[in-house]
Parts: structure tokens; sequence; C-alpha cells
């Protein structure tokens, strides 16, 4: 086995499938949502792409992630990750959401069981209790996640029936447990 990491490999077949420097950086670029300096300092390693963009990237440029890990293909099993449309969420996206409740309704009559949330953002079961911070990660999870066409202001951002009904149920279901929570919040302030 190669002692190559994952990340190492990820960046190599990313230059196999767009050789060209200078289009490999403007595809990630309109692909990412990011600034091109963003995307030099990812390609040198300098700043490591976050899952969701190592998830969007293998996903619209083909690349297997089972395949950089040198897995043996008759022990593996396939795994498709699929990532919640929290912004335009369809019945698909709301059964997830709602799975993922009842995974926390089961905890209610368990008196061992118990979660942990590592997180760098604040986390869901305290945004879901404030509507205005709930419609705030909404709006940044629209442009930063979601296939966006045109301009939608924050003021036009709307929480669903469905979807307070869901964060509700998922707000209730973590009040049953204990939740141990690990926060990396960091700070950033520009003095101007």
């Amino acid at each position: 086995m190669k002692d190559v990491s994952l990340y190492e490999s990820f960046l190599t077949e990313l230059r196999k499938k767009i050789p060209q420097g200078a289009k490999l950086t403007n595809t990630l670029v309109d692909m990412l949502y990011i600034e091109r300096e963003a995307v030099y300092r990812r390609l040198r390693g300098e700043v490591p792409f976050t899952f969701v963009e190592v998830m969007t990237v293998a996903k619209e440029l083909g690349i297997s992630l089972d395949n950089l890990t040198e897995t043996d293909t008759c022990k593996s099993r396939p795994f498709q990750l699929k990532l919640v449309e929290y912004a335009n969420p369809l019945d698909a996206d709301f059964r997830m959401m709602q799975d993922f409740v009842e995974i926390f309704a089961c905890a209610e009559n368990e008196p061992d069981w118990e979660a942990g949330f590592s997180t760098n953002t604040l986390p869901k079961s305290f945004c879901y209790y404030y509507p205005g911070i709930t419609r705030f990660y909404l709006f940044k999870w629209l442009y930063q996640y979601s296939n966006v066409d045109s301009v939608k202001p924050f003021r036009e951002m709307v929480i669903s029936d469905r979807l307070a009904k869901i964060q509700q149920d998922f707000y209730m279901g973590c009040g049953v447990l204990d939740p141990l929570f690990i926060f990396s919040i960091i700070w950033c302030f520009t003095i101007w």
C-alpha cells in the first residue's frame, strides 16, 4: 500500500480529470462558489477542502472516493451520500430529515443512549428554537450548497410548515437526551 494520504490522492485525481491548471481552478471556482485564491490554497494543500466540497467535486467530476481509499471492492459495500437540500427540500429530503428525527425518538425509552455533536457552528438544535437564526442558516445553505440561478433576498427566506414541524420534533428529541456539544467556533474581526 502506498504511503499517500487520501487528501493527496484526491488532489492527484483532480489533476488527472482536468490537467490544465487554469481550467481546473476556474472549474472549482464555478463549482464551489468560492474565490480563486481560496481554490489556490486548497490545491496547494494549505487549506483542506471541506467534506461537502470534496463530495460536490467528486459528484460533478465523477471521482470515486472508494477508489481513492484503495479498498478491496469484494469486501466493501456501496455507499451513496445524499446531502439534504434544506433550502428547497423535496419529499426525499423531508423523508431523510424525518428518519433522522425518528432515531432520536427511539432514545426516549433507552436510558443509556447519548448523543454527541461536534461542530464549528451553532448546533442545529439551538438554531431550531430561533426562527430568525434558522432562516439565516437556510439562506447561507442556499448559496453555499444549492445550485442557485438567481439571487433570493434574505427577507424572502421562509421556513415551510413541514420543515418547521420536523425541526420542532428534532429539538424535542434532543431534549430527551443529554447531548454533549463540542464547539470550535472561531470569530474573525477585521478592523478598518
